[in-house]
C-alpha cells in the first residue's frame, strides 16, 4: 500500500511499455530473473491503478490475438463457474460433507480449467519465440515462470480435490485455501496477457511473424 501510494505521486499513468522496459532493466543491472519473477505480481499489482493499456487494436477472427482473447474469456467463465462453487463449499457447516452434486461442479469446472495448458504451451512456444527474436527476453522468462506457478498450484489443487476422504472441515478449509491461490494466479495471468503480454506482441510482431 505504501509503494501504491507513493506511485500514484510520481506516476500519473503508464502503459505496458514501461513495465517491461523496468523489468528489462532490472535483469540487465544483475537482478536474478526468479528475483523479478517473485516481484512481479506485485508489480502489476501496484501499477494497476495507473497502468492505462492501449485501445485494443482489431483483429480479424481467428488471428492469434483473437484466440487468445477468446480463450481468456472461457477461462475467466470457468474461474467464475469454480468460485461459485468454492462459495457453496465455504458456506456449508465445518463437519458437513460436501454433496456429490457440488463436487461433481467442482471437479467439471476444474477439467475445463486445465485446458489452461494448451493455452500456456502455445504462448511458450510460439509467441515467445516471436518475442525472443525481436530482442524481448525479460517477459518471456519471467511469464514462463509464472505459467510454472500456476501449474504447480493446479497440481495442488487436483491433489486436494482428491483428498475428500480426510475430516470434513479440515479438508473444506484446504481445498477453499488451494483454489483460491490456484484461481487467483490464473485470474492475475489473464489480465498480464490481456493488458502486457498481447499489446507488446501486437506492436512488435511483422505480418511475417503472425502468418507464422
Amino acid at each position: 500500500e505504501e509503494v501504491k501510494d507513493r506511485l500514484r505521486q510520481i506516476v500519473r499513468e503508464t502503459d505496458y511499455s514501461e513495465i517491461v522496459a523496468m523489468e528489462q532493466e532490472l535483469m540487465a543491472e544483475g537482478m536474478p530473473v526468479e528475483e523479478v519473477q517473485s516481484m512481479c505480481d506485485l508489480h502489476s499489482q501496484v501499477t494497476r491503478e495507473v497502468l492505462v493499456p492501449p485501445p485494443a487494436a482489431p483483429v480479424p477472427p481467428g488471428h492469434p490475438v483473437d484466440t487468445f482473447r477468446r480463450e481468456n474469456q472461457a477461462l475467466g467463465g470457468v474461474v467464475l463457474k469454480m468460485r461459485r462453487a468454492m462459495a457453496r463449499l465455504d458456506g456449508l457447516p465445518d463437519e458437513a460433507p460436501a454433496p456429490d452434486d457440488l463436487m461433481f461442479e467442482w471437479r467439471q469446472a476444474f477439467n475445463e480449467l486445465m485446458d489452461i495448458e494448451k493455452h500456456y504451451q502455445r504462448k511458450e512456444h510460439t509467441f515467445f519465440s516471436a518475442m525472443e527474436r525481436h530482442g524481448i527476453t525479460g517477459p518471456s522468462k519471467v511469464m514462463w515462470g509464472k505459467d510454472d506457478e500456476v501449474r504447480q498450484l493446479l497440481k495442488e489443487l487436483a491433489r486436494a480435490l482428491g483428498q475428500r476422504d480426510a475430516a470434513a472441515g479440515e479438508w473444506k478449509l484446504v481445498a477453499v485455501t488451494v483454489a483460491d491461490a490456484a484461481l487467483s494466479a490464473v485470474e492475475e495471468m489473464i489480465y498480464k496477457e490481456e493488458n502486457i503480454l498481447l499489446p507488446m506482441c501486437q506492436d512488435a510482431f511483422t505480418e511475417e511473424d503472425w502468418a507464422e
